[in-house]
């Protein structure tokens, strides 16, 4: 898993319909961005991390005891929480390319252990689904999705 940080730029099919032609700045850019917050119930206390994942996904729901899928391509951060005023927190997730998949997810959890890849047990964890609009002449999927928001609300068993 990787994360490549840019600034949001427009997608190139929005540039493709402005200009009449490809885009000129090469490859399209995808990410998401939005808030974690703590669910009315979630205490941040005795976790160290933050864990945030992006990956494609059809799935209605998700199981918190399964692995995180194989993906061709995924967003990832780490975050090692302060203790106080961690929440809500921001994120941003960005690449460049296109994915063949539409449909995605956001998972969130709080850890304790580094190098986490999915939530254990006792880990406080939510999740978002989104999806990417297509990519016009490069074909595939990309975009920018602001406002994907995940509320920690769930607790492994």
């Amino acid at each position: 898993m990787f994360t490549i940080g840019f600034r949001r730029a427009l997608p190139c099919s929005l540039l493709v319909f402005v200009l009449g032609s490809g885009c000129p700045m090469g490859d399209p850019g995808l990410g998401v961005s939005g808030t974690v917050e703590l669910g009315q119930t979630a205490d941040a206390s005795g976790f160290v991390y933050l864990q945030i994942r992006a990956f494609q996904d059809d799935d209605e729901t998700w199981d918190p005891t399964q692995a995180l899928p194989e993906v061709e391509v995924a967003f990832s951060e780490t975050r090692t929480l302060s203790g106080t005023g961690d929440f809500p927190a921001g994120y941003e997730l960005n690449s460049l390319g296109t994915v063949d998949k539409r449909r995605w997810r956001v998972l969130a959890w709080l850890s304790s252990e580094e190098g986490s890849e999915a939530p254990g047990s006792g880990d406080w964890w939510g999740t978002a689904r989104f999806s990417f609009d297509g990519c016009g002449s490069h074909g595939g999927f990309c975009d920018y999705i602001e406002g994907v928001d995940v509320t920690l609300d769930a607790r492994v068993p």
